[in-house]
């Protein structure tokens, strides 16, 4: 189903109270730097809830998001090259629209063409944003929140903190989680001047399709990767692994089973340090880990070389980024992995983030979508609504999608 909306506003939401002189600059960290840039994008659909009119959503959407901007100073300032965001509260665009459909077609289907669509419109002014904000009212009274949030300012983790705190403040709910932003201390900035995605990620023309697996597909191929002697795979292990090694056969993109490739997996730092860090503590505190495959290897080896490589993401890797020469070998030690790999895929998953109970005081979501990164090779899980299974969304080539879902529907998911 084509999905049409119409812009009715735009607006810009500037803080409720001026940002101190003192934090009005936000230094980058080295991890920062190290961040693609672009947006981190997420769609909540909430149904139709009579007692409170779609006026007085907007109302309370504006101005709950004034307060926290107050809160989370750098999202309603501009960024500055790769160096830190100008917290100027200049504030945050905010467009609303009206679709001319109710919301359970657009929560049936979600495709990431139509997600576009309850997202801000992306313009050449989004450049040194921070962030922004769509909302889409449907005939039905529901509404559909479309968040982007620039990667050079915040991983999963701050976006999630940042979403607790909005949609606690719109509840005037007292227990509002407050930021720190003391992580350039743990990764101090690097005169990294460019904007690069890290090695190995790959613009380009992506086709995105999303897997979903259910809770007993998922134990099934845990027990399928499970060797004897080593710990069950856990979840995301698992269809890791079974997205790889389906990719590698379905694409042909390997003929030698000897090839080596790479198999990239984001790692949250804060749990990973030595004492850990807090939760509370936004921005980037992620880091890839790399495990080096071989394009013949099945699912239990990639399991294991994949846990292997996770675990060298220690204490000791946290510590060394403090040191500048750590952080050149760390830029360097990933260049000179990707060199003559001309296979590689990226990882990552929200799964356990309890993002599906952003509740801005009409319900908590009917479901939640998101269209990725654009970058080829790139797969991101995520809880399904029920939270017993997971959705893979997955990026890559047209070529090589239509390679992967015929493959899939010859030899069925399994």
């Amino acid at each position: 189903m084509v999905i049409e909306r119409k812009v009715i506003s735009m607006e810009i939401i500037k803080p409720s109270s001026p940002t101190p002189k003192s934090m009005q600059k936000y230094q980058f960290s080295f991890i920062d730097q190290n961040t693609v840039l672009s947006f981190i994008p997420a769609v909540f659909f909430y149904p139709s809830n009579p007692t409170i009119p779609n006026s007085e959503k907007s109302k309370l959407l504006k101005k709950s998001l004034s307060s926290v901007l107050s809160i989370y100073h750098p999202l309603a300032g501009r960024r500055v090259d790769n160096l830190y965001v100008d917290c100027n509260d200049a504030g945050a665009p905010f467009s609303e629209a009206e679709a001319d459909c109710d919301l359970s077609p657009a929560v049936a289907n979600p495709d990431p063409k139509n997600l576009k669509k309850f997202l801000p419109h992306e313009t050449e002014e989004f450049h040194d944003l921070c962030m922004a904000v769509h909302a889409t009212y449907f005939r039905c009274g529901g509404l559909a929140i479309g968040i982007l949030l620039s990667h050079k300012v915040a991983d999963a983790s701050s976006y999630l903190l940042f979403l607790k705190t909005w949609s606690a403040v719109a509840r005037n709910d007292g227990g509002v989680p407050l930021p720190k932003f003391q992580l350039a201390a743990y990764a101090p900035q690097l005169d990294i001047l460019n904007c690069q995605p890290p090695p190995g990620l790959v613009e380009g023309d992506v086709a995105t399709t999303i897997l979903t697996f259910a809770a007993a597909e998922i134990a099934a191929l845990q027990e399928r990767y499970n060797a004897p002697g080593r710990r069950r795979p856990s979840r995301v292990e698992a269809l890791s692994a079974f997205i790889w090694t389906r990719f590698v056969s379905a694409t042909g993109a390997v003929s030698d089973p000897d090839q080596i490739c790479i198999v990239y997996n984001a790692i949250n730092l804060r749990s990973r340090a030595d004492p850990p860090v807090s939760e509370h503590q936004f921005g980037n505190f992620i880091a890839p880990s790399t495990a080096l495959v071989r394009a013949g290897d099945g699912g239990s080896e990639v399991v294991r070389k994949v846990r292997e490589a996770s675990e060298m993401i220690n204490a000791g890797y946290v510590a060394g980024l403090k040191k500048r020469e750590l952080q050149l070998e760390e830029l360097m030690g990933h260049v000179r992995a990707s060199e003559g790999v001309m296979v590689k895929m990226f990882f990552s998953s929200l799964c356990g983030f309890p993002l599906s109970q952003v509740d801005f005081g009409w319900g908590r979501p009917a479901r939640l979508g998101s269209i990725g990164l654009p970058f080829q090779n790139l797969v991101h899980f995520m809880d399904t609504n029920g939270g017993d299974g997971i959705e893979a969304l997955i990026h890559l080539s047209i070529q090589d999608m239509e390679k992967f879902q015929a493959h899939l529907s010859l030899n069925s998911k399994l």
